[in-house]
């Protein structure tokens, strides 16, 4: 697998597309996807730098998947989890301005899975990315 995803999030909005046209469920891409590092930039949309769970929302051009079974999903803000130790760097970062940041796709440790969907009675799909230890680059 090429791994430029791990360098543009574009390219791994790409990978996910690739990935549902041939399969149902996210499990082995998943597999296959954690504990890369990634390097993405893009627009802080909020900051919440609490002292339980210190998070960056970050978001990006919106990008669409489109499942076999004809759902859409659209790929557009991921929350990242701050690196312990880090959290000083992101103090000066705004509502507004775009980042580059380094963060690990999914932790083999985490309870949460690194890519997961859900589909709600309201018809919408839901994509979420599980990312960790956030640094600002």
């Amino acid at each position: 697998m090429n791994v430029t995803w791990t360098q543009s999030w574009d390219d791994f909005v790409s990978v996910l597309n690739e990935h549902v046209q041939s399969h149902d469920d996210f499990e082995g891409l998943a597999a296959t996807l954690t504990g890369h590092s990634v390097v993405w930039s893009g627009t802080v949309e909020k900051v919440d730098l609490d002292d339980v769970a210190p998070l960056i929302y970050i978001a990006f051009p919106p990008r669409q998947i489109a499942f076999r079974d004809g759902r859409i999903a659209t790929l557009e803000v991921i929350s990242v989890p701050i690196a312990d130790g880090d959290r000083s760097s992101w103090n000066t970062v705004t509502v507004g301005q775009r980042v580059t940041f380094e963060a690990v796709l999914g932790s083999r440790a985490s309870i949460f899975p690194t890519i997961s969907v859900k589909t709600f009675k309201s018809g919408k799909t839901l994509v979420t990315v599980s990312l960790v230890d956030g640094r600002l680059r």
